[in-house]
């Protein structure tokens, strides 16, 4: 498959060269949610000239201690435990329920030796869970020196 992007075809190598499958970045999805919507909505982005990843979750309504962040082998793992929160209150009656705050468990493929996955960068602002990974300088393009 062939790709033209406005750095020619050249971009396909370079996402070959840092990703064995561009499909592996998403864990499957298992059998009870594959036919669901893709919760929480994210973004993920690569700097074509770092070769850093970012992701960027939707995470709207969590607070900073219901979110769960760690790697585990080549994986990314997100996780969101939302408190339960039974609160009633004795002057309304709830009517419709539309705002989910089930549990989320997902994995995405980050390999260890592409990434300085101990120089990871977080932030949570707005609602956003912003992750930053930095490439290792041996996946970095470098300019070659014509003698």
């Amino acid at each position: 498959m062939i790709y033209n992007t406005k750095h020619g075809n050249d971009l396909l190598g370079i996402f070959d060269a840092v990703f064995s499958n561009m499909e592996d970045i998403w864990a499957m999805p298992s059998s009870a949610n594959i036919y669901s919507c893709q919760f929480p909505p994210l973004n993920v982005y690569l700097n074509e000239k770092t070769k850093d990843l970012k992701f960027e979750f939707a995470l709207a309504g969590f607070d900073k201690d219901e979110i769960g962040l760690e790697f585990e082998g080549d994986y990314l793992k997100l996780s969101v435990i939302p408190k339960t929160d039974t609160k009633e209150d004795d002057e309304f009656v709830l009517l419709q329920k539309g705002i989910k705050r089930s549990s989320i468990e997902k994995e995405f493929y980050v390999p260890n030796a592409k990434y300085l996955v101990d120089k990871i960068k977080v932030k949570f602002e707005g609602g956003i869970l912003e992750v930053t990974i930095p490439a290792k300088d041996e996946i970095k393009p470098r300019k070659l020196l014509i003698k």
